[in-house]
């Protein structure tokens, strides 16, 4: 009884929170801004990392 009381009430948020994800644009945008903050983060690193591995001279393995 616990357990589909349980699943049953997940399954309620799970739809709940999907349907508030397609029908509310600005709050899709708030739930996804950590991602695109870190994925942004990372591009700057990388970014970082190729123009001092450039200004260095290039890798070990080019010599």
């Amino acid at each position: 009884m616990i357990t589909t009381i349980v699943v049953g009430c997940a399954l309620a948020l799970a739809l709940a929170f999907t349907l508030a994800w397609l029908l509310k644009p600005q709050l899709r945008s708030q739930i996804e801004a950590p991602k695109h903050f870190f994925q942004d983060r990372v591009r700057q690193y990388d970014r970082g990392l190729e123009d001092a591995s450039g200004a260095s001279g290039g890798s070990a393995d080019e010599a």
